[in-house]
């Protein structure tokens, strides 16, 4: 008898097998037909995005550049960027107080500045040296022998021909004489 009971245990053992193997097989067949199951196919676009033309903006740049003004340029630039299509500084800019990585936004005005004023001694008596290039009627007018008028005609005839390449293009200046050009300049800064 208890030989017959150890046949029927290892046949339930077997069924259970066969059964646990059987649905088995079932699943994985029924699963990979099944076709509410996501698939992931890869698409490919045929159609290529249209361009994409970049933002423009509008920025202005003044100070000690060759070509101050307002300019139409792309967003994301650079200061130095602005600068370089300003065609460039002027010797006397002071880059030092220019951050020259800021990005540019629309409508910002960038000012460059100069190092046009600087003090110096001559004898005992303090006076200011100037940079013909970038001072204006005022700081003309603390130069020995230069008043109102001559300050103003030194101003118009840099705005009408550009900044003075060396201090010699000064005897251009109407009123400006010999005797005064040789005074003054000792007082101004190199170009």
């Amino acid at each position: 008898m208890t030989s017959n009971i150890k046949y029927i245990k290892i046949l339930y053992i077997l069924s259970a097998i066969l059964i646990l193997g059987a649905g088995m097989t079932y699943y994985r067949n029924h699963q990979a037909n099944d076709p509410t199951l996501p698939i992931d196919i890869p698409t490919i676009s045929t159609t290529e995005a249209p361009p994409v033309e970049p933002i423009r903006i509008y920025a202005q740049v003044s100070g000690a550049v060759y070509k101050p003004g307002i300019y139409k340029i792309s967003e994301n630039l650079r200061t130095k960027d602005l600068i370089e299509i300003a065609g460039g500084v002027l010797p006397e800019a002071d880059l030092d107080k220019v951050n020259l990585v800021a990005k540019i936004k629309d409508g910002k005005r960038i000012n460059i500045p100069s190092k046009k004023l600087e003090k110096i001694q001559v004898g005992t008596k303090p006076t200011t040296k100037v940079h013909i290039n970038t001072a204006t009627a005022k700081d003309l007018q603390t130069l020995p022998g230069i008043g109102q008028k001559t300050a103003e005609t030194i101003v118009a005839y840099r705005q009408e021909n550009g900044p003075f390449q060396t201090l010699d293009g000064l005897s251009h200046i109407k009123g400006l004489g010999p005797k005064t050009l040789e005074k003054i300049k000792p007082l101004l800064l190199p170009l």
